[in-house]
């Protein structure tokens, strides 16, 4: 099978990419290569970069190309003749989406319409995967939430990923593209450059920085590690079942930040925390995915709790791969 996977240098991305390579896909990658949403453009950084593109990128092809590059994107997806397009070119983070809605609004959805109108007009892709986000339902209103669960973005980004889960039914509703949509949560893993809340977490145990963190923002997240979710997105553009289906996929467990903490702190004992206040009113209050249905139908079987994902990345974070070497 033929895959065109847009965003396909990025964390979640590049892990996908190897999988489908490891099982004898063919791999066109899309990317404008803005890997760093934060000011830390340090050689840590490309030391993360090489390991995408040395190892889990290693046998694609691959474009520099962003998705509101209308004409160029047309040009490439004709001339590879994708079965499948996983859509994940996207800024990635809520506090950047907050602070800069309409650079927001340029990526999410009106990268989104210029990919889902070259998929329109290629009658060869069988097949849609739109890479949505927990955030759309806002506030958890159930434990764990199902699919079919209350919707209620209180953030921007939640807003434009749940109007991007509108725009590719419709999109794609009278064509014979198939389109399946997933909503990760909280992922996390080696290469992450995006200063989410794990890699805060882990690189400031390493350096020996404190880590923020008192009664009113100790919230409950679904951490997922990168290969889970990477596992499942595999799932979503080759199983048969998966086709017009919305899925959860995460680990499937809410864990609250100080359960966190002390995972890291098993591995780094001298964990030094600040309560110290931080903004962070954007963030709804949330708990655990509902995996069953990708479960059921897909066969999902996510394999890495935080007891078991977060040393792993913490010895990648110590220099296994050079990501803080020097640093400390």
């Amino acid at each position: 099978m033929k895959l065109i996977v847009t965003g396909g240098a990025g964390l979640i991305g590049s892990s996908l990419v190897r999988r489908l390579l490891d099982q004898g896909h063919r791999v066109l990658v899309l990317d404008d290569f803005k890997f760093s949403y934060s000011s830390d453009l340090s050689p840590r950084i490309h030391q993360d970069i090489s390991v995408r593109f040395d190892y889990l990128l290693k046998g694609a092809k691959i474009e520099r190309c962003s998705t509101l590059e209308k004409l160029r994107m047309r040009q490439l997806f004709s001339a590879f003749d994708p079965d499948c397009v996983v859509h994940l070119a996207a800024i990635p983070l809520v506090s950047v989406a907050t602070r800069h809605a309409e650079a927001a609004a340029e990526s999410l959805s009106r990268g989104l319409v210029n990919v889902l109108e070259v998929v329109r007009d290629a009658p060869g892709t069988g097949r849609f995967v739109y890479v949505s986000s927990s955030m759309v339902y806002g506030n958890f209103q159930m434990d764990p939430m199902p699919e079919n669960g209350p919707k209620d973005p209180i953030n921007i980004y939640g807003g434009l990923k749940l109007a991007g889960e509108i725009l590719t039914k419709s999109y794609l509703k009278a064509t014979a593209t198939e389109y399946v949509i997933v909503r990760p949560s909280s992922v996390y893993g080696p290469t992450d450059q995006h200063r989410r809340v794990a890699q805060k977490f882990c690189e400031n145990a390493i350096l020996g920085r404190p880590i923020l963190l008192s009664d009113s923002n100790d919230h409950t997240m679904d951490f997922t590690y990168v290969d889970d979710i990477a596992q499942g997105l595999f799932l979503a553009c080759t199983h048969r079942s998966a086709a017009g289906e919305t899925f959860n996929m995460s680990y499937g467990r809410g864990r609250r930040l100080t359960e966190l903490l002390e995972v890291v702190r098993q591995v780094e004992p001298s964990v030094r925390l600040s309560s110290e206040g931080i903004d962070d009113s954007d963030r709804p209050t949330r708990g655990s995915l509902s995996i069953e249905k990708a479960q059921r139908l897909l066969g999902f079987q996510p394999q890495w709790p935080l007891e078991r994902g977060i040393p792993i990345y913490l010895d990648h974070l110590r220099g296994v791969h050079g990501r803080l070497a020097g640093a400390v």
